[in-house]
């Protein structure tokens, strides 16, 4: 006798493609889209792959909005600081990088850090989030893996065809940082616990491989943070610190056997080594912090080119920045803009460490963290998306000083006052 034929309710079916579960995975690849849509897995594409899944989760957000209602409240805090950036028009010359900056920053940055309120308000949507981020990571590795690219043919440094060493590192760091909270912090089976440590290990060799120092030193800066200061690891703090410890360490012991270049050059770089990279930022760095003071209103969004001697640093379109959003806030927007984003950094960062009390809020800070610091070192304001995401993110974490119909409560709708 045949087993009976399991079959898909249309329910099932319509809920897999609703915006509450398309939104997350949408609002996951958008992260990185910059990233991997150069790939030629994706050059049959007919439009740009940021700009559609730009407008899948737009469509997404204005149908939580309609079904779901109003949001958390919190959402005031990103709408008022893209109020407050946008002083930094006043000086911008919209040539070249300058229009293309102001533009992607009032389009996708701040479509980034709206979205979340609407379809990452439920711990659902969140781990959905997660998981197409680590689903994301592991098909990068695996397609690194077969068919690498060399960034020249006098290196074995891999990465992600159509992309960098520090995009193809962010996204493989962004999986290792997720999958070792959850191996720590969730409550799972043993097999699950090992699917998770082997991905890390992984997703640990390509990052090591792309020998991009910043995504290592970042995921070692979010996984430390979570497990010392947060509180869902209060009871299993020294085991889990152990645990990270032994797994860390086999996983960087194991790569570097590898022989890799982009290994050596992470290893270099820690022993104190410098290349033309890091003296090139740390020159950005110094000349942002001499100009600061004087320029209490900024130099206008996208004009740090206009800064003595900067010039013959910029690409033919004028592109160049400070590879740290901090000093570029300062910089381009001016002081009060740069407060401003400032604030919101240590804030966030703050309330969602006293609020990661389960292996989702947990995973979330650590790789916030994991964000902060690889947009302390690389990329402008518009090229850290994943950051402003998780920004929000730190805002929808649930109190655990809620009462529990409250906490229900803003799981599934947002806040009882909308």
């Amino acid at each position: 006798m045949s087993p009976p034929t399991q079959t898909i309710a249309p329910g099932q079916v319509a809920r897999l493609l609703s915006a509450e579960t398309i939104g997350p995975v949408a609002l996951a690849l958008f992260a990185y889209a910059g990233q991997i849509k150069l790939s030629p897995l994706l050059s049959w594409l007919p439009v740009d792959l940021t700009l559609l899944l730009g407008l899948v989760v737009a469509a997404a957000v204005v149908t939580s909005r309609l079904q779901g209602g109003p949001t958390r409240g919190a959402v005031a805090i990103p709408i008022s600081l893209l109020a407050v950036l946008q002083l930094g028009l006043v000086q911008s010359s919209f040539e070249g990088y300058a229009f293309t900056k102001v533009t992607t920053l009032w389009t996708f940055t701040a479509l980034s850090m709206l979205a979340p309120f609407y379809v990452l308000r439920k711990e659902e949507q969140r781990k959905l989030f997660l998981g197409s981020l680590v689903a994301l990571a592991l098909i990068i590795a695996v397609v690194t893996i077969i068919s690498p690219t060399h960034t020249s043919t006098f290196t074995n440094v891999a990465v992600f065809e159509g992309t960098n060493t520090i995009g193809t590192a962010r996204m493989a760091g962004t999986g290792v940082v997720i999958c070792f909270i959850l191996m720590l912090a969730a409550h799972t089976s043993a097999w699950k616990r090992l699917m998770l440590a082997v991905a890390t290990v992984v997703l640990v060799g390509i990052t090591l491989g792309a020998g991009s120092r910043g995504p290592f030193l970042a995921i070692g800066l979010g996984v430390l943070a979570a497990l010392l200061t947060s509180p869902v690891f209060n009871r299993i703090r020294g085991r889990a610190l152990v645990a990270a410890a032994i797994l860390g360490g086999a996983a960087v012991a194991w790569v570097a056997s590898s022989n890799s270049d982009g290994v050596a050059r992470v290893f270099d770089f820690l022993a104190g080594q410098e290349d033309t990279s890091s003296q090139t930022r740390y020159f950005f760095w110094s000349k942002s912090l001499d100009y600061i003071g004087s320029l209490p209103a900024g130099i206008g969004w996208g004009n740090f080119a206009r800064l003595p001697g900067m010039a013959v640093y910029a690409d033919a379109n004028g592109a160049i920045y400070p590879h740290n959003i901090i000093l570029e806030t300062f910089v381009e927007g001016g002081w009060l803009i740069g407060i401003a984003v400032l604030l919101y950094l240590i804030v966030s960062i703050v309330r969602v460490s006293w609020f990661s009390i389960d292996a989702t809020s947990a995973a979330i800070y650590a790789l916030l963290v994991f964000s902060t610091f690889n947009a302390m070192v690389s990329g402008d304001i518009n090229d850290n998306r994943l950051l402003w995401i998780l920004l929000s993110c730190a805002w929808l974490v649930k109190s655990p000083r809620a009462a529990p119909s409250e906490r229900a409560v803003l799981a599934n709708t947002g806040s009882p006052n909308g």
